[in-house]
């Protein structure tokens, strides 16, 4: 599989961005990033509803050895219902559909190309953790406000791609954030936008845009901590499934008790949390499914 070069994501000097560590420097370093490898590629056209032939998504997902045993591996595990009868990457398309098989490589691929970095003060293991669980919780609520469950697989799995980013190209700069944010009470955003003169999520939806993600993708990103409200016909916005998802994953390790706490949560939008949480009885059900899906790419060693 192609990854994403570990010299093309290193911070310029010590203190990377330094004090250029403004929107439009953000933008520059971005344009350094390499393009997604082919299969994630090509999945991801089919994920944003182009017309993608299953046949080519097969082949590109072939194409790479590495990426296609761990798409079987995952595939046959309890958690997808198909233990044991996938042989291939055809079989995976053909038992699960290719919009699932799509999610499935954009997590792999997204993994890998993070395992090589080693930014600067920042916790990449806790990062991936968090990233597989909202991207589990996305797309165990995208039902629930009609939306693909796919797609807010997705965009939960890349929803803080630019807290990493900005911790490999101004890692001093954002690790003062993160301290200004802990130690003044204010957001994480608030910190960033006050320090380095951007947010990680929008600095998240101009990579998606780089990569050619779907819109969808790049909107949700960006509008996780601020998401749209629902359409007239009920349909939750992408960004309120992901904002949502972001909420629940910490209560993965909570009490039953937290439960109840949780549409107090500061930073919490009540009108996405009602768009979505309308039977809040099945919230139990719902972290165990979360907690399921997790722990099957933490032991597939790719969360």
């Amino acid at each position: 599989m192609d990854r994403l070069p570990t010299a093309a994501l290193q911070p310029a000097g010590a203190g990377g961005l330094g004090a250029e560590a403004t929107a439009d420097a953000f933008a520059r370093r971005l344009a350094e990033l390499p393009a997604l490898p082919k299969a994630m590629a090509a999945v991801m056209r089919a994920l944003g509803r182009d017309t993608v032939a299953a046949g080519d998504c097969i082949a590109a997902i072939e194409h790479e050895p590495g990426l296609a045993a761990r798409l079987l591996r995952l595939a046959n595990s309890p958690f997808y219902g198909v233990a044991g009868r996938v042989g291939s990457v055809g079989d995976a398309v053909r038992l699960l559909g290719l919009r699932p098989v799509a999610s499935v490589v954009a997590a792999v691929s997204v993994q890998q190309m993070l395992l090589p970095l080693q930014p600067e003060g920042f916790n990449l293991a806790l990062y991936r953790a968090h990233a597989v669980a909202t991207a589990t919780a996305a797309r165990e609520l995208a039902p629930l406000g009609r939306q693909d469950a796919e797609e807010a697989f997705v965009a939960g799995l890349l929803h803080d791609v630019g807290q990493l980013v900005m911790a490999l190209f101004a890692p001093q700069a954002a690790a003062q954030a993160r301290q200004l944010s802990q130690t003044h009470g204010l957001t994480l955003s608030q910190a960033e936008q006050q320090l380095l003169g951007t947010t990680h999520a929008a600095v998240g939806a101009t990579i998606a845009r780089h990569w050619h993600l779907p819109d969808t993708i790049a909107e949700a990103i960006a509008r996780h901590h601020r998401p749209a409200g629902p359409d007239a016909d009920g349909t939750a916005s992408l960004s309120a499934i992901v904002h949502v998802a972001d909420a629940l994953t910490h209560l993965l390790h909570s009490p039953p008790t937290a439960l109840a706490a949780l549409p107090a949560m500061p930073g919490l939008s009540h009108t996405a949390w009602g768009s979505l949480m309308a039977d809040e009885a099945a919230m139990p059900q719902l972290l165990g499914r979360v907690a399921e899906g997790t722990a099957l790419w933490v032991m597939d060693g790719a969360g």
